[in-house]
């Protein structure tokens, strides 16, 4: 479960409460406080209290780095941090991979989700390469842990389409470097792929999956139910399960409106799809 179903107040013990009654085997949560309350290990450390409450509750994190900032100071600062970050979330965790995005491209003239002005569409060549280098920089640290790298695909970032992202991978150069495949961000894209030709594109560095439904109304999208967007998720566990696909998928809901009842319908949806096809064994509380 994406901490995004349960976030506004910043309620975690209410989150992992609302994973655990819905039998989900593990939460995502962001990699720092996002209300910048906490210092760095003392947030870790109060999740980790949390998580004892729950042990059947597995947690990763979400790392959201600055790498195309202009200051060459605040690149290196944060990469130092996140690094940090992660030796103490795997001296905490049991933790085997993060999902990351590698700092956003905007052109503040824009609307935020005018997104084929954004991201990989607007982005400098400078700030691919930098990007890159401290991309393979956090990946060789993150190794040495067995941690490994998903970076997402989403828009306003270098990474926003299945193509942008692979561009991305090859630049970084890392095999710790991989992907988190959230084909709902791909298809607000206005230059969003297909679902099978980004699958396609994607499949071989694909570390774990975001799922959410879309709803588009020309370039206006908003999110919704699981069951209720544009996008097939029976088709796409069809495809997933044919590669045998065993590693780590998360339910998101970047939606406004009862997300309590979201979660439940979302799961109860995704526990009935996967099971058509084969896909996964998901633990039931009930």
């Amino acid at each position: 479960m994406h901490i995004n179903y349960l976030e506004d107040e910043g309620k975690l013990e209410d989150a992992f409460n609302l994973a655990d009654i819905n039998g989900f085997h593990g939460i995502e949560l962001r990699g720092f406080d996002r209300y910048d309350k906490m210092p760095d290990r003392e947030y870790l450390e109060l999740i980790r209290n949390i998580q004892k409450k729950h042990p059947g509750l597995d947690v990763t994190f979400g790392l959201c780095s600055q790498f195309t900032d202009n200051d060459e100071n605040t690149r290196e600062a944060n990469a130092e941090r996140i690094i940090s970050q992660l030796k103490r979330m795997k001296d905490i965790f049991d933790l085997s991979f993060v999902n990351f995005t590698a700092g956003n491209v905007l052109d503040p003239e824009k609307e935020y989700d005018d997104f084929a002005n954004q991201g990989s569409g607007i982005a400098r060549e400078w700030q691919w390469k930098v990007s890159a280098e401290l991309m393979w920089k956090v990946a060789e640290a993150a190794a040495s842990l067995n941690i490994q790298l998903a970076i997402e695909t989403h828009p306003c970032y270098l990474h926003d389409t299945a193509e942008a992202a692979k561009k991305f991978l090859e630049l970084i150069g890392h095999p710790n470097a991989g992907i988190n495949f959230d084909y709902g961000n791909i298809f607000a894209h206005p230059r969003g792929e297909t679902l099978a030709d980004a699958l396609n594109i994607l499949k071989s560095h694909i570390f774990y999956f975001h799922f959410k439904n879309i709803i588009k109304v020309g370039n206006f999208c908003f999110g919704t139910f699981l069951d209720s967007g544009m996008i097939d998720h029976h088709k796409y566990l069809e495809i997933i399960s044919d590669w045998s696909y065993n590693g780590s998928m998360a339910l998101e809901f970047p939606a406004c409106g009862d997300r309590i009842l979201a979660c439940r319908k979302d799961i109860e949806y995704f526990r009935e799809k996967a099971g058509l096809v084969n896909l996964i064994r998901i633990r039931n509380t009930r």
